[in-house]
Parts: C-alpha cells; structure tokens; sequence
C-alpha cells in the first residue's frame, strides 16, 4: 500500500540562486520520484535527501503542498529501509506542511501523510497512545482547516474522515470507548445520510466505522446495539448494483443457514441434519498427568474424584446432547476478497452467503475496501470443469486497486480507488472446482488464530469420522467420491501432521486428491459447481455457572448516537438478526463437537507418557505479543519455584509462534498437570489437556469487569472437555487490548496459593 503518490513534485522556486542550483534540485526530484516508482528505496531517499539538503541551504521555498508531499516520500522511502526513527521525523515535518495546505484548500495530504504515521507508529512500532495523539493531530487540523474554509456538518468531517477513523478505532483498542463512540458515529452519520449511497469511497468507510463502533458496543456489552451495527456493516459490504438479480432485484445476505430446507427441491441450496452423538472424553485415557505425576510423588488419594469439594460448578459430564450440525449443499458457489471468506451465489441468484458463523452476518473486514476486493468476470457458460484445478489466465489483466466490491461480486469495475497509487497490472486467476467440502473460517479467513482453529479442526474432525470411510468412500449420501475437501492453507501443517501419524481417512483421500488447500492470493477467486458447507447454531451453555454468565443488562440505549443507530438500522437492515446476549458465545463449538474434536487429536497424537517423576507445569506465555503479555512472568515464575522447591516440576513457558503447531501444542499441553495463561487465543490448546487438568486463567476486562464476556469462549470448552477453570482473582484486570501489567506482592501470592491449591489438595 504505497502512499508516496505518483505525480511529480512540483516546487515554486521563490528565490534561485543560480540555475546550476535549480536543476541540481530539479534533477534530484526526478531521480528521486523514479526510484521510488521502482522500489528502490535506498536510491529514492539519497536523491531526496539531496533535494531537501539544496532546499535548506540556499533558502529556496516551495509550496505546502509540495513541501508534505517530499518530506511524506522521504519518510515513506526511510520507513522501507526500516529507518523508522527518520521515518517519523520526515512524516512529523510534511504532517505540520500538511496542516498548512488544508487550510489552503489542499486535502490529498491528510489521507497520506497521517495513513503513514498511523501505519509506522501503531503497527511497526506499537506505539498506540503516540499514534492516538497523531490522529487526533491530524482530525484536529482538518477541523480547523474546515472552520477557517467556511465549511460545516457533512463537509467537515469528510475533510479529515481517515483520520478521524483511525482515531475512533485506536480508542476502541485503547478502552476510551466513549470517546470512541463520539468521534465514529458523526462519521457515519455524516456518510449515510448526507452523501449517496453509491460513492463507494464514502460506503467503504462508513462500513469500516460500523464495524468499530460494534465492538465498542461489545466490549461494553451493549449486545443489541453491537448486533445492530454489526448487520449495518454487513449490509454496507453488500454490492449496490443488483442487476440481473431476481426476487425483487437486490443481493439478499444469508445471516443464517435455515434450520432445515423443507423443499428438496429448492434449486439455490439446501440445510441437511448430520447429528454428532456425545462422546466420552476419558476414552483411551490411563491416566491423567496431573494424576499420575501425584502418585508418582507418593501424594494419598491421587486420582480421587477430580473436581474441587468448595467448587461445586464442575461436575463430571459423561453425557449430554449430540451436536446439530447442519451440512449445506449450494450450487455455483464463488469464493474470493482478501480473506478468501467472501462467499457468493452470482446472479441471477444474487445470495451473500456468511452462516451461523459471524455476528450478525458481520462480512470479512477488507469488504468495500478497493485495494482487496479484486474481482473477476464470470468465466463463459461452456466453462470446461472437471475434479481437478483448472488455472487459467483471462485475456484481460485487471488493477487490483481498481477492482472494487460494489456491483456484481464477481465484475470488476474500473473506477479509480481513493488511496491506491501503484499502477501494477495482476492477471486474473480462476480456480475452478468441480464438488467440494469447503472448511471455511467467515471470519478472519486465512488468518487462523488458535481459537480460529478450533473451529476448522472441528469441520475438519466431521469430514474425517463422519463422511468418509476408512478408504475414501463417502459415508453419507450427499455427494459422491469426486468431491473433495478444500481446506485453508494455514491448516496445512494440521493436515500434513494427521497423514504422517498415518489417519486411514486422511491417507486415502490424500492418495486420491482430495485433499485439496486453497490459497488466498490477489486478483484470484474460486469457482465451485457444488459446494458443500459444515456448520452450526450457536452453542448456548444454559448451565453456565452464574457469576460467569454474562447478561444483557447493561444493553441499554444510553446516548442519542445509539438511538439513531437503532431507528436507522430498522429502516435499512430490516431483516437484521438482533441479540439480548452475549455475541461472542456465536462462536461457540458445540460440547458434543469439541469432544469429537478432542478424541480424534488423542488418537492422532498420543500424550507422551511421563516417564520420570517430573510434574510438567505449562505456563502460556503471550510475551511474543503486542497485547496481553503478564509484565511480571519472570517473578511469578521465581515465585513458584520457591514454592515448589521440594517437587520435581518441569516449567515449560510456552509461546505459540507465528503460525499454529498442532503436534507440539497437543505434546507439550497434553502433558500438562496444571495450566497457568493469560486471556489469549492460545488458550483454545486446552483441546489437547486431558479431563481433569486445571487450569488458572488471569482474564481480560470489558467495561463490565472480568472476566469478560469473551472469556465464555474458554469456559466453554473447559466445560465440555471436563477440565477444571478457574480465574485468577485481580484488583485491576487488564482492558482486552492491553498487558497484564506487575502484580503487586499480595496477588502473586494469591496466584501461587492458588496453582499450589489446585496442583496439590
């Protein structure tokens, strides 16, 4: 995303001394400007800072505008050697040149300069208060640059809205959710009432602001309020140009799979049961490592009943209820967008498709925005299909930052994009399918986080002990052997793990193809005949213990921002889903699932047997993170030590990596006897734990307190995987973006008794 801009920069020469001078500073630009096209930075920013030396020197004065446009290249060119320190001085200098052109009627600068700053400092340096204070720089200069030009409402705030949205964005991370509020709904008010819904630009903002605003209303628990938004984003993703879309001519987005079609005949999908039964999560188990670490350090009764006496809200589950799983079928279905979680029914058909997997329908977050959404023409009817992937060039070559999501899903249109500079051509790419079992994550995509996959492993733990057999025939009869299973890239390493510790089914669709990654890549979208989706209602745990059930009563209508966002959402998302609880348990696996899940990881990865006398004690470490890493770590850590000192404990401080690595998370937590972790997405690695393992959580906070309603997540799957959770008491819980900043002397303390109390009763 190259924000330099590709004009060259023009300077009114007020005074030259000599015309040797004038070229020197002339000729320097150019170079400059040409090297910077080409990317090669460390020659863009000597011929710059050449040009600026010559400036400084001999007096010359250029225009505002030029002058925020060098110092922005220079910065940018910096920024690309990783000289972020002269990065932010030349940014700092072309901003306060920036602030003057506004008030000169020039506004280009605001979405570059400021964009820049914002990407160095919150994202490269992870500064996020000193990139508050930039963006609130930044909406304060346009603000003052719109007073002094005479402009007002609407106008002003489009004057500075990057800004303004970056600022409304880095507060919601920042837990100034007020403050957030009030600087993100003018913004969308401003874009929805007072300017056409068709200025793309304009809609792609408005949608990225109600995205924000939504989790604002999350973390404060305003649950109807969030749905509410969150199905405002979702509808302004939608395309605007419904041509050739039958059943009143728009797009219709499909916030909810049906719970079961009830024409077979429908031509456009169809929603079939596929019952999981509960299983037994102690199968194939000798014993547990907490258990046998016990005995093995002679400590009386062991392996008694495992669940604390003064903690009456964990109970053996032997039983319960099967999973509803709903398996879809869906005709020509087209998967794209930057995520790779766009999916579509083109026209005349016209269905966004997002399942029971997002809230309230809450599309991918690169939707409306230009520089992602590459789309593609439809390819001819006599498209030639087969089972295997047919990649092949279109003659045309499409501009990835012209492509933009806004009629037809699968048409690009030419329009020139409001950021994008780069005017590299991509070939259009089209990877064709004939049936295939689609293992899709409609939130984040390829992104795949630990809790993410979770629930992939889950659709990928049905394909494997339901669907098919031991030899690759299919076990039901909703498709035929042609049919593979397209499964996301980053769940690779899963699958690669599942076929070297030799899983039957894994092996024989691996023999014949049909075990298939897809890739998200720019400029290339999937097409498939017939696609095949696994998915699920909300899993709604009504026996929740009650200090951690989360509730609706703080969802109130606090403000008059939030009035108006529920009276317009009623006119313009009418078919809105709304809730009364909390979002986050949408993303909740079904018990029955997440044991399926547990005993087919046990079989594929057998726990290590502890073969010393040495309890393994796992302490989640998030310090490779830029948010909710525990400051004092290495202090709680002496501290256990010390408490220990006559036990033979293993401290094994655990980091999760880049990417996820199943054979190790399910060695290294399966052996666990006790777990220590900071809120985290690393958490959903207690899949692997066996029952009983307890589990010390320091959770997060929302505006209601900790733990936060996110944290249901993990009581969740603590509840459906018979493990014992348990929250870290503290006086000041950390906000969900934030560190657990040092504990005080008493609370250390509290946590050691703790870990000591559950590993040793």
């Amino acid at each position: 995303k190259e924000r330099m801009g590709n004009r060259v920069l023009l300077l009114v020469l007020l005074r030259i001394n000599g015309e040797d001078i004038f070229e020197s500073v002339r000729s320097s630009l150019g170079l400059g400007e040409k090297a910077l096209q080409r990317s090669e930075w460390y020659e863009a920013s000597s011929y710059y800072e050449k040009a600026l030396k010559l400036v400084r020197e001999h007096g010359l004065v250029i225009n505002v505008a030029a002058e925020s446009q060098l110092y922005n290249n220079v910065g940018w060119a910096a920024y690309q050697l990783g000289e972020y320190d002269k990065a932010l001085m030349r940014y700092e200098t072309g901003a306060r040149a920036c602030d003057r052109a506004l008030s000169e009627g020039l506004s280009e600068c605001v979405t570059k300069v400021y964009e820049n700053i914002y990407e160095l400092v919150h994202k490269v340096l992870n500064r996020r208060a000193e990139a508050i204070a930039w963006m609130r720089q930044g909406a304060s200069a346009a603000q003052r640059a719109a007073s002094s030009r005479g402009l007002s409402g609407a106008d002003a705030i489009d004057l500075g809205a990057l800004a303004r949205l970056r600022l409304g964005y880095l507060l919601v991370l920042h837990d100034e959710l007020q403050e957030a509020e009030q600087v993100l709904f003018p913004l969308l008010q401003a874009y929805l009432i007072d300017f056409p819904p068709a200025d793309w630009r304009r809609r792609s903002l408005a949608q990225e602001a109600a995205g924000y605003l939504a989790w604002s209303k999350s973390l404060r628990r305003h649950w109807t309020s969030a749905s509410d938004a969150f199905a405002l984003a979702a509808q302004l993703g939608l395309p605007t140009n419904a041509t050739n879309c039958s059943r009143t001519n728009s797009w219709h987005l499909r916030q909810t799979w049906f719970q079961l079609d009830t024409d077979p005949t429908n031509p456009d999908w169809q929603v079939l049961p596929l019952p999981i039964s509960w299983g037994n999560s102690t199968h194939s188990f000798e014993k547990p490592p907490w258990c046998l670490a016990r005995k093995n350090q002679n400590i009386r009764n062991e392996c008694s009943t495992w669940h604390d006496a003064q903690d009456k809200d964990w109970t053996r589950t032997n039983h319960g209820p099967p999973a509803r799983v709903k398996f879809i079928y869906a005709k020509d279905v087209w998967i794209g967008g930057e995520a790779g979680a766009v999916t579509w029914q083109a026209p005349p058909k016209c269905n966004i498709f997002t399942g029971d997997r997002t809230a309230a329908g809450s599309l991918p977050a690169d939707w409306g925005i230009a520089s992602v959404n590459a789309g593609l023409p439809p390819p001819p009817d006599d498209w030639l299909i087969n089972s295997s992937s047919s990649r092949q060039n279109t003659k045309s070559s499409i501009n990835l930052e012209d492509a933009l999501f806004l009629g037809d899903p699968v048409r690009a249109l030419k329009r020139k994009p409001p950021f994008a500079t780069t005017s590299r051509k991509l070939r259009p790419i089209v990877e064709s399918i004939e049936a295939a079992i689609v293992l899709l994550d409609a939130r984040e995509g390829h992104k795949m986080f630990w809790h993410h996959q979770t629930e992939t492993i889950s659709r990928l733990a049905i394909c494997l002990t339901r669907l098919f057999h031991r030899d690759g025939t299919p076990a039901v009869p909703y498709f035929d052997k042609r049919t593979v299973i397209l499964f996301p890239i980053t769940l690779g390493p899963t699958i690669q793990a599942f076929l070297k510790s030799g899983h039957a089914v894994a092996l024989s669709l691996n023999a014949t193809n049909r075990l298939r990654a897809y890739e998200w890549r720019p400029a290339t979208t999937w097409r498939l005949r017939k696609a095949y989706f696994l998915d699920w209602s909300p899993a709604i745990s009504d026996d929740m213990p009650l200090r951690w059930r989360s509730n609706h009563e703080f969802d109130q209508n606090d403000d008059d921002y939030t009035k108006w966002l529920a009276d317009f959402v009623a006119k313009y998302v009418p078919q809105r889903r709304q809730y009364l609880d909390s979002i986050f348990r949408l993303h909740l696996v079904p018990p029955a699932l997440l044991r399926l899940q547990a005993q087919l990881l046990h079989k594929a990865f057998p726990r290590n047997k502890n073969k010393t006398n040495f309890i393994t004690v796992l302490i989640y470490s998030r310090s490779d993170t830029d948010k909710r890493h525990v400051v004092s770590e290495s202090k709680l850590l002496d501290l256990l030590k010390i408490k220990w000192k006559h036990h033979q404990i293993e401290f094994l401080l655990w980091r999760g990596g880049v990417a996820p690595d199943i054979e190790r998370a399910a060695r290294d937590w399966g052996r666990a006897a006790l777990i220590i972790a900071p809120h985290g997405a690393g958490i959903a690695n207690i899949i692997h734990c066996a029952p009983g393992t307890p589990i010390i959580v320091l959770p997060a906070a929302d505006c209601t307190g900790a733990p936060s309603a996110s944290d249901e997540y993990f009581i969740h799957t603590a509840r459906a995987l018979d493990l014992r959770l348990h929250f870290a008491h503290l006086d000041k819980p950390p906000p969900m973006f934030f560190n657990f900043s040092l504990f005080h002397s008493q609370e250390l303390e509290s946590l050691v008794t703790l870990a000591d109390t559950l590993l040793f009763p």
